[in-house]
């Protein structure tokens, strides 16, 4: 079996505790050359890729003894693939991979450079960039995330809390029984957006188009009843909010 593995290229090394990981492996026929093990590497044994482990680790990802009790036939399956390096290398840590030795047609969970896809901030930043380099929509193709330490992200992601409360409140008009006043600060909360954007690109003709933008206070409004009828606030405190409030209009005049 394993050498048919080996044969096939379904020979994988996991260092740490990834059960799950194993028996998925296991099921699709793919075979574990465990991690070499310092003080145990055998002269012929092909390390291409891999670093050496301070432990052995059992199959179900524990750390075993080494003694006697080892398993007989994981034992012969090491043996067996000691000049077969591994097809897929997985672990936790970079450290364990030796990227010198690492041949051409080897997978690596880790890999140098791989920020942009296995951080937060870096994975967010290449979904954004995507329109760039593909005709597709990001908020299409992945939840919507902002990076919040970057001022500019941090006023997008208020924009879009706020348009997503007016849209709350709009469509739960009636199970809501929304106050007047504050359907018509949602309404006008959506238009502005709605004048600003089309597919994500902002309108040349639509400037003088746009509605008088709410103050912090009527968008506190809104925020507010959302939070109320979640269950987070008082809904009369927000709906008196909305009634007491000085409109965009009130300010002009």
């Amino acid at each position: 079996i394993a050498l048919a593995a080996a044969s096939d290229r379904k020979v994988y090394t996991i260092y740490g505790r990834y059960a799950d990981i194993r028996r998925a492996l296991d099921a699709r026929g793919w075979v574990e050359r465990p991690p070499p093990v310092e003080g145990s590497i055998a002269p012929h044994m092909d390390l291409s890729g891999l670093r050496p482990s301070s432990s052995p680790a059992n199959p179900d990802g524990t750390k075993g003894d080494g003694g006697d009790d080892v398993d007989i036939s994981q034992s012969l399956v090491e043996r067996a693939l000691a000049e077969h390096p591994p097809n897929l290398v997985f672990t936790c840590k970079r450290d364990a991979i030796n990227y010198r030795t690492a041949l051409p047609w080897q997978h690596l969970n880790h890999f140098v450079g791989n920020a942009c896809l296995t951080t937060k901030v870096g994975l967010s930043k290449t979904i954004k960039e995507l329109p760039w380099t593909a005709d597709t929509d990001p908020d299409h193709l992945f939840p919507k995330c902002f990076y919040i330490t970057d001022e500019n992200e941090m006023l997008d992601f208020i924009d879009d809390f706020r348009l997503r409360a007016a849209i709350a409140v709009l469509q739960q008009i009636q199970p809501w029984q929304v106050p007047a006043s504050l359907t018509v600060l949602a309404q006008r909360g959506v238009e502005q957006h709605l004048s600003l954007h089309a597919d994500g690109r902002l309108l040349d003709d639509g400037v003088d188009k746009i509605p008088p933008d709410l103050t912090d206070v009527e968008w506190e409004c809104l925020l507010q009843y959302t939070y109320a009828k979640l269950g987070c606030a008082t809904v009369t405190s927000a709906a008196r909010m909305a009634e007491e409030a000085p409109t965009s209009d009130d300010s002009e005049s």
